[in-house]
């Protein structure tokens, strides 16, 4: 099935939308217009009565409504471009929260190396395009202006028929001639680039054949070619120039005095006739004739149709359109957390079994200890139990539920997770442990001794309000981190060499903390086998394959197994890690 084109359909209902600040738009649009032929109308009373007649008694009927006008004219006009650009905003964040939830119910995997920042960087460039240039400068506008235009013809109609009517007719042939126009400047332009292009080649060319031209005495051959390739480019460039310039101001000026001519023509056979046409309206036609042929001008040249936004659009569909990771209906409650299934796992890269067939199980309370020296392959399996990638083979499962039937933020509701580039954000401690939770006194307490903060924070000056950052990689904001799983009591605690970087101490200290929750399921992924020691069972993963699993007593018992060869290294350097 192919694919509906991007449209502009869609970011015009969101302006729609906007159905308080739309009616304020257009009512103050109609005002602007209305105020703005006040002034006409008064300045032709103006001079008809004052200045024609020399009614001087009556100058403060025209001066006092023409200031008022003016004033009022003004704050209208500051009310609705406020409102205008408010319109534009709520555009712009409309379509942005689109995007921003697309992105964070996506799945990871639609993003070559987790490259959110850039994607939203673009999308949000693209949001500001379409409601800056799309809906303020050409949408919003083209209402006004046709508006503004209805108002003014209604008036000269009404003003003076015959010159409203001479108006009525040449305005639509003044804007199929322009529109034409601007059609053959803008193709006249698309052969100058042309033109331009294949003279830049041309000359390219001459000069990595240079070797060739002057053993073959060509020189006065190329340059006769060039001399050749500079007219023609030259007459495009004229042609350009030209119609640019006529396309722009020239056939402004030309409607312009051709309506003039014609309303004087037909104005001076009109007095001659005994119907006298007054001053003040010949002076209103001076002023309008020009104004309504510009908006025509302008409206002609608004960008209306979707071909504008279409790449914007196309680039902010892709993010909003990403494959959700959320299905519909999916599971998000289990009354207990029983067991974590993998069966058979595989994660597939560049064809090749980068994780093959891995399979354990855990129930309540046990401690799982995986080994291995792949910082990759350890990030995949982290990946795969927190449901950021998806297995291309085998079955994951939480109580016998495949994983791919849970609620993605239920799931992880349910997993405290510390991995190597765990980090804080640039807030207060107190929001850093809470975060995204309530904050809770007894649960808030618990997570500070649990972590070792309790009286580091009295050293700090505003305590736990004291902001920290997300730049810095110290041993508090280590204890942060920490904190923060706490806090959160989840079903699974799962950790990926927490501390890489770290101080020993520090990550002893805290990997046992872990292991004292009780009820807990406990996963541990490191390379170091000091870790391992108080774990239920050991998972050994070499060259992507499970070499060896099982509980730690019965590997232990093993003397030639994998698992009680490591401990016995450990126990040889033991005084280098203690």
């Amino acid at each position: 099935m192919v694919k509906e084109k991007p449209n502009a359909k869609k970011v015009v209902q969101l302006m729609f939308s906007q159905t308080k600040a739309f009616i304020l738009f257009c009512v103050t649009t109609l005002l602007i217009v209305f105020f703005s032929v006040c002034t006409l109308i008064l300045l032709k009373g103006f001079i008809d009565k004052v200045i024609i007649l020399k009614d001087y008694s009556r100058i403060s009927y025209y001066v006092v409504p023409l200031i008022v006008t003016f004033i009022l004219g003004f704050a209208t006009l500051i009310f609705h471009s406020v409102n205008k650009t408010s319109i534009i905003a709520s555009v712009s964040k409309e379509l942005a929260q689109n995007v921003y939830d697309g992105i964070l119910n996506s799945e990871m995997s639609n993003f070559e190396n987790n490259d959110y920042s850039r994607s939203v960087k673009k999308a949000i460039k693209n949001c500001e395009f379409i409601a800056n240039e799309y809906i303020g400068k050409n949408v919003l506008t083209f209402i006004e202006d046709i508006t503004l235009i209805i108002g003014v013809l209604i008036t000269a109609l009404i003003v003076q028929p015959l010159f409203g009517l001479i108006i009525l007719i040449i305005l639509p042939l003044f804007g199929v001639i322009t529109k034409t126009l601007g059609l053959f400047v803008h193709r006249i332009d698309n052969e100058w680039k042309n033109s331009l292009e294949d003279n830049n080649k041309k000359v390219i060319e001459t000069f990595e054949n240079i070797k060739n031209i002057k053993l073959l005495n060509g020189l006065e051959y190329q340059k006769e070619e060039f001399k050749e390739l500079n007219k023609k480019y030259t007459k495009s460039l004229t042609n350009k120039n030209s119609f640019k310039s006529l396309n722009s101001i020239a056939i402004i000026a030309l409607f312009v005095g051709m309506i003039y001519a014609i309303i004087v023509g037909i104005g001076g056979v009109i007095d001659q006739n005994t119907i006298i046409i007054s001053a003040g309206t010949y002076l209103m036609f001076t002023l309008l004739v020009p104004i309504v042929v510009f908006l025509m001008y302008k409206i002609v040249h608004l960008k209306l149709a979707s071909s504008f936004i279409e790449v914007q659009l196309r680039d902010i569909e892709k993010l909003i359109d990403l494959k959700s990771e959320i299905k519909s209906e999916p599971v998000n409650n289990f009354d207990e957390l029983h067991t974590i299934k993998f069966k058979d796992v595989i994660v597939t890269e560049n064809k090749v079994d980068v994780v093959n067939k891995i399979s354990f199980e855990l129930k309540k309370g046990e401690k799982l200890g995986i080994y291995c020296t792949d910082s990759h392959l350890k990030s995949l399996i982290f990946d795969l139990i927190t449901r950021l990638r998806k297995p291309d083979e085998g079955n994951i499962s939480i109580n016998n539920c495949d994983y791919s039937k849970i609620a993605p933020e239920y799931l992880r509701s349910l997993i405290s997770t510390i991995y190597v580039d765990s980090n804080v954000f640039s807030d207060s401690v107190k929001n850093n442990i809470c975060y995204p939770e309530e904050f809770d006194e007894y649960k808030f307490n618990d997570a500070l001794y649990r972590s070792g903060l309790k009286f580091e924070i009295e050293e700090l000056p505003k305590k736990e309000l004291t902001k920290i950052s997300s730049f810095d990689k110290n041993e508090f904001n280590r204890r942060v981190v920490y904190a923060n799983a706490f806090y959160k009591d989840a079903k699974v605690y799962l950790i990926n060499d927490s501390s890489d970087g770290t101080e020993v101490p520090l990550e002893t200290e805290m990997i046992n903390e872990v292991y004292k929750l009780k009820n807990k399921i406990v996963i541990i992924e490191t390379d170091k086998p000091h870790l391992l020691n108080k774990c239920d069972k050991i998972l050994i993963i070499e060259d992507g394959m499970v070499s060896e699993f099982g509980r730690k007593e019965e590997l232990l018992k093993i003397k030639t197994s994998r698992f009680s060869k490591l401990i016995k290294s450990v126990g040889l350097k033991k005084s280098k890690i203690s």
